[in-house]
């Protein structure tokens, strides 16, 4: 069982850092609102599950890790 050691939007907020990507970009990709992505990035609320796919395949990040696992950022190659 995986360990959760992180907050969504703590993962949230990284990863756009790391990926160089702006909410706007993610809410392009994703087609949810910006304004409900900010909600998300300042922890006010919490996406249900079929959004936190979508954020992390937009993301290009491991499903697991955004949601606050203890696994690495980087989706495994296959």
């Amino acid at each position: 069982m995986t360990e959760v050691i992180a907050l969504f939007n703590e993962r949230l907020n990284e990863a756009l850092e790391k990926r160089d990507m702006r909410p706007v970009d993610l809410a392009n990709r994703t087609d949810i609102p910006e304004a409900t992505i900010s909600q998300y990035r300042s922890g006010y609320a919490k996406p249900k599950y079929p959004r936190i796919v979508k954020i992390a395949d937009a993301l290009n990040v491991n499903l697991t890790w955004v949601m606050g696992g203890d696994v690495p950022m980087e989706k495994e190659s296959r």
